[in-house]
């Protein structure tokens, strides 16, 4: 399989944006070819980068008050490490789920998708995540 991309234009993710109606509407306006699902860290800590995939993660603590995400290693983490790769093999992706406190931008852009259907120009939907390094450093 090919792809031409011909240098269309897409994005990171993260717009400095609170609403995130407005910010999908935005992101439909000006990357119509490859539109994002905007992630708003202004909006809340929640949608920092990394903070938005920490639910469900063992041994992570989120401190809304301090802005900080941090590894309790105090913990014994093997039970709760256990039922998360069981909760893995088991596809059960409802468990893996971000919910809309750590990312309103990506329920505007899906909710937007259903009612309106994929943009006219759209070759491509461009979603995002981090990965080991990211999340780890």
């Amino acid at each position: 399989m090919s792809h031409n991309f011909n240098c269309i234009a897409t994005g990171i993710g993260s717009l400095p944006l609170i609403y995130p109606d407005k910010a999908t509407s935005l992101v439909f306006q000006y990357l119509p070819e490859a539109p994002i699902w905007p992630q708003l860290p202004q909006r809340s800590f929640l949608e920092h980068f990394c903070v938005q995939y920490s639910e469900g993660l063992p041994g992570m603590v989120v401190d809304r008050a301090q802005e900080r995400l941090s590894a309790d290693t105090s913990l014994d983490l093997s039970s709760d490490l256990e039922q998360f790769y069981v909760r893995y093999l088991a596809e059960d992706i409802e468990h893996f789920r971000i919910s809309e406190d750590h990312a309103s931008g990506f329920y505007s852009f899906v909710a937007a998708l259903k009612k309106n259907g994929l943009p006219p120009r759209a070759r491509f939907l461009k979603g995002h995540c981090t990965g080991p390094l990211t999340f780890g450093r």
